[in-house]
């Protein structure tokens, strides 16, 4: 992973968001961790720029998604962890779901009560439970 960068962002800009993607890989790279954070609200502006180019750049992604969750985990920031299953995870391809296994077994196994109003653990079951379809029809 390269050196992150951080620029002032609101929530609205999608101006900005849009010079940012159009950066291209690798320019982009150090401003991924960003993009990921931002895409933790589905309803910002910006996720809507981020979020379809993080999926298309598929496992070039995966290095900064995995850290920013184990990040959200350990702090059990259950709504913006939500976000990123939703927001991110849920649609990327089959085979770049394969990357987050350890992580959504970790937060399938949350048992506290915000982390189950928040969905998490169901969220993370399905796509386990998509991941695991998947590497069977694979075989």
């Amino acid at each position: 992973m390269v050196e992150q960068k951080r620029i002032f962002l609101s929530k609205t800009d999608t101006e900005k968001a849009e010079k940012i993607v159009a950066l291209g890989w690798p320019e982009v790279e150090p401003y991924l961790s960003m993009m990921v954070v931002w895409c933790e609200d589905c309803n910002d502006m910006v996720c809507s720029v981020f979020r379809p180019y993080l999926i298309s750049l598929g496992d070039k992604a995966t290095p900064y998604i995995r850290n920013h969750l184990r990040e959200l985990t350990d702090g059990q920031h259950y709504y913006e962890i939500r976000g990123i299953l939703i927001g991110l995870i849920s649609e990327l391809s089959n085979e770049n779901l394969v990357s987050y296994e350890k992580e959504l077994t970790i937060i399938s196994a949350f048992a506290d009560e915000r982390a189950l109003k928040d969905e998490c653990p169901q969220l993370a079951q399905e796509l386990l439970c998509r991941l695991k379809n998947y590497l069977k029809t694979a075989e």
